[in-house]
């Protein structure tokens, strides 16, 4: 039984640090014992809740708590809210012995949506068997946050027996449960078990949303199958179900993992920049990408052109990810543009900007453009890695310039980079 009586009385407050009694007892669950130097460290992080929580609990330990069921169930909520599981379950676990209140269903479904927003799945399973123990029934609320909770933990297996045993429960499933379900398939990137329990949905007249088909899609994005993230976009658009930024990002990344460049263009052009959702970031640097593995460098230009005119901030994802466009493409000017519009965007470039620049030189036997770049990035104080110098050693080699090539592997033998195959043969061919 979670919720049990703590034995002796507690132990005195320390007047230096003014901490919550040790929550004893040998029927506490095993985080609590010894619970006065584990809440302990909590206190920095005061908030109004946790500062209830603790008032609540020294109360107990005086003997003169006062909080009415209701009372109870907001402050559980509330630290729920503040992802402050270990307090709500030492909260949970000391209710049981506070006169006026009846500990039920809302507490325990509080306590384990602490437990989901803080990662804690084992607890939040083991508060969900407590239920039975307390003799108080499981709801659909509680059900959904151990499913969440095991989805958020990777433990999907877990949350898809849980669902099974909503029957034996006699839990009604609705739309919450149903999406919490999906959600912990998409964790684990478990498409076909998704899209089957769409089709369960369906079957049983249960209502489908946004975050339904977002979760939907999210799995299928994570297995890059971009052609039922794509059946499922249309599927929202002929259900007219409202449309979210979080659908359209993970099909526009679905499709950048698959190399559909194009498809993953048209939907930004055709869902955000025509103003249909909320644009951001994300959903761009995933077009870029997908830009930049199909060497399209005028696509990804028209991409950050599109993020400027949308007012959205140009990270230096979005910047890396053009510069490998032009790299690939061997527009050598480009890439080093790019690179010079890093700063006066106010991004500060990394070692992949850099390398990028470089390839991007090497490939069209820029060499001298290669050593500038590396020894700017020494002027950045970024570490020159192995990519780099290969880079610039090859846009030597290419380049009849044997001398510096050698120069270079000099230079990579003092700063201690390591060399890979691709050095040698760069070294042995100049």
């Amino acid at each position: 039984m979670l919720i049990a009586a703590t034995g002796e009385g507690p132990p005195p407050l320390s007047p230096a640090t003014d901490a919550p009694p040790q929550l004893a007892g040998s029927k506490a669950p095993s985080f609590l014992r010894g619970g006065k130097g584990l809440l302990r460290g909590l206190l920095p992080r005061a908030a109004a809740a946790e500062a209830e929580a603790f008032a609540f609990l020294r109360s107990q330990r005086d003997g003169c708590a006062a909080v009415s069921t209701r009372g109870a169930t907001k402050l559980l909520g509330g630290l729920a809210r503040a992802k402050l599981w270990e307090l709500a379950v030492a909260v949970l676990h000391e209710l049981k012995a506070t006169k006026g209140v009846e500990v039920d269903v809302f507490h325990f479904g509080a306590t384990i949506s602490a437990c989901e927003k803080g990662a804690r799945w084992a607890v939040a399973l083991s508060l969900l068997e407590g239920l039975s123990t307390a003799g108080v029934g499981r709801d659909t609320i509680t059900f959904s946050s151990a499913i969440s909770a095991c989805a958020k933990g990777g433990q999907w297996p877990k949350a898809l027996q849980l669902w099974k045993e909503l029957t034996a429960f006699r839990v009604q499933k609705n739309t919450i449960l149903y999406s919490s379900a999906m959600s912990a398939c998409s964790e684990a990137g478990e498409w076909l078990p998704a899209l089957g329990l769409l089709q369960e949905m369906k079957a049983a007249g249960v209502e489908w949303n946004a975050f339904t088909f977002s979760a939907l899609i999210s799995a299928c994005e994570k297995e890059g199958q971009w052609l039922a993230a794509f059946q499922l976009l249309e599927d929202m658009v002929a259900d007219r179900v409202q449309k979210d930024i979080y659908a359209f990002s993970a099909v526009v990344s679905s499709c950048e993992k698959a190399g559909q460049w194009r498809l993953a263009l048209a939907t930004v052009e055709d869902m955000v920049l025509a103003g249909r959702v909320v644009a951001n970031t994300v959903v761009f640097n995933a077009a870029l990408s997908a830009c930049e593995k199909g060497a399209q460098w005028l696509a990804a230009l028209k991409m950050l052109d599109g993020m400027a005119a949308s007012s959205l901030e140009r990270d230096v994802i979005s910047f890396n990810a053009a510069i490998s466009a032009c790299e690939k493409s061997c527009e050598w000017l480009t890439a080093l543009d790019l690179l010079r519009n890093l700063g006066i965007a106010g991004v500060r470039p990394t070692a992949i900007s850099f390398s990028a620049s470089i390839s991007a030189c090497e490939k069209s036997k820029q060499w001298l453009a290669s050593l500038s770049l590396l020894k700017d990035m020494a002027t950045a104080r970024l570490v020159k890695d192995t990519i780099a110098f290969n880079a610039a050693m090859s846009a030597c080699s290419k380049s009849g310039r044997f001398l510096p090539a050698l120069l270079l592997l000099d230079e990579m033998a003092a700063e201690r980079v390591d060399k890979d195959r691709i050095t040698l043969d760069i070294a042995i061919s100049a």
